[in-house]
């Protein structure tokens, strides 16, 4: 990918072809539309243009297509018989995943976001299909919370909307003698009280601080790596979603 500077520095050093956005592309790819629910680009070969229509929204998701295409055509493939089986890639579990949507409008999404870089795409893919986002990240570790929490601290002010809400689930512990010098409300302390962000102690607690916050039209992003149960947790809070808008609890009507 030659917008991305390590990647095109590799690429040269090797002789690769390279694909993307930046000037310097040998294979120019422009990203036509990320989302809400699909994702459109167009890659231009010297033999023509070639459409990739993707079932996973998301520029992260249209750049990984864009590198599947340039492998299949390296290895000889047709570019449109490329496009059609892109175009019915049903994804890969945990992957913004869309768990449902509930009749008023309330989308809940699992992934397997674990890092800085993983939040910017998932909840920027997010942002692009809903009025407000209401995100939820567990991390993975005591030394992986460590290791990101200067980065989050200033990623997500600058990420989230004044209308978003975040919430920090409390560190997964796999056990062992890890150091456990930092937890979650820790990182949610370092970010602005403006941002009034959220903190679980567990997953019962996550699913009280969504359906506190979860309004019509929202995205539930829930986040996370290594737990099990965050799949499960992403089924109950539609779940809930779902009887909440069957009781017409003030959260489902506003």
């Amino acid at each position: 990918n030659a917008g991305c500077a390590e990647a095109a520095t590799l690429g040269r050093a090797v002789k690769a072809r390279s694909y993307g956005a930046a000037p310097l592309a040998d294979v120019p790819f422009e990203i036509v539309s990320a989302g809400p629910d699909r994702g459109r680009g167009v890659l231009r070969l010297p033999s023509g243009e070639v459409t990739l229509d993707v079932p996973q929204p998301g520029r992260h998701n249209l750049d990984n297509a864009a590198a599947a295409a340039m492998v299949g055509l390296t290895l000889g493939l047709e570019p449109q018989a490329i496009a059609r089986s892109l175009s019915r890639f049903p994804g890969v579990a945990r992957r913004f995943e869309v768990v449902g949507t509930t009749p008023s409008g309330i989308r809940v999404v699992d992934d397997y976001a674990h890092n800085a870089e993983k939040l910017r795409a998932a909840i920027t893919t997010a942002q692009g299909g809903a009025r407000r986002v209401v995100a939820v990240f567990q991390p993975h570790g005591f030394g992986p919370a460590r290791f990101m929490r200067s980065e989050l601290r200033d990623l997500l002010p600058a990420l989230l909307r004044p209308g978003d809400r975040f919430c920090y689930a409390e560190i997964f512990y796999a056990g062992g003698t890890v150091a456990r010098d930092v937890s979650s409300g820790m990182l949610a302390g370092d970010l602005p009280a403006a941002m009034r962000c959220g903190y679980a102690r567990d997953h019962a607690a996550v699913r009280a601080w969504v359906a506190n916050e979860a309004r019509p039209g929202d995205t539930v992003l829930i986040m996370g790596a290594r737990d099990p149960d965050l799949p499960k947790l992403a089924r109950a809070i539609f779940d809930d979603a779902l009887s909440a808008g069957r009781r017409g609890s003030p959260a489902a009507s506003l």
